[in-house]
């Protein structure tokens, strides 16, 4: 992670951002957490940022919502040393507030709306949460209070199950930031769900499906 540390690296990622997909992390949920899953959310992070600036094409990633003085807050500067650098965007608004709201769709498991191509024109929004208890339909309700969109992960629709163990579809934030980070560089969601879907969930990649496309032409 040491490119992550580097002012110069963050400040050249930040420039070819711009005209990246626009993929939010919402770091509102704090209350919802323990110490632990804070911990756990700021690695995530970590993570999801060292695979965009890894990418060829990357994303306009952002944190949102996020206070100075909170637990996140100071998770993410403990476990990141780069986190304070002037050219990462980070905002205590929240997406809805930075975005017009009609742009912007929440990415929850338990939406009834699948995200089966990627939309420039829209901003995607993930949780910022790692729940160990899984709080089902938190994202879901918190997004449809505020009257914003939704959309889930084609799971189901390219994966079957695999295990007779089968866990809630909620994945670490920094796999989701995999999955869209692929899709846009232009793989199918088969190809990104095959790549990064935890295996341990008890799902597996329908193989007549690898051949579909998930990119949106616009």
């Amino acid at each position: 992670m040491k490119r992550l540390r580097n002012g110069e690296a963050l400040t050249t990622l930040i420039t070819r951002w711009k005209n990246g997909l626009k993929v939010a992390i919402d770091c509102s949920l704090q209350e919802h957490m323990s110490d632990k899953e804070i911990t756990m959310t700021a690695h995530q992070t970590l993570y999801s940022f060292a695979a965009n600036l890894r990418s060829q094409n990357p994303l306009f990633l952002h944190l949102t919502g996020l206070h100075s003085d909170t637990r996140l807050h100071r998770a993410l500067n403990a476990t990141w040393q780069g986190f304070s650098n002037p050219a990462l965007r980070a905002s205590e608004l929240l997406p809805y507030d930075i975005h017009p709201p009609q742009d912007v769709v929440y990415l929850s498991p338990d939406s009834e709306n699948v995200l089966d191509s990627l939309d420039d024109r829209k901003v995607y929004v993930i949780g910022g949460l790692v729940d160990l208890c899984v709080m089902k339909s938190l994202t879901q309700f918190k997004a449809t209070q505020l009257g914003l969109h939704t959309a889930c992960l084609p799971v189901k629709e390219y994966m079957r199950v695999s295990s007779s163990s089968v866990h809630h579809i909620n994945l670490p934030i920094n796999l989701v930031v995999n999955m869209l980070i692929s899709v846009n560089t232009g793989h199918s969601w088969p190809q990104a769900l095959y790549e990064h879907f935890p295996k341990r969930k008890g799902y597996s990649v329908k193989l007549e499906s690898l051949q579909t496309r998930g990119r949106a032409s616009n």
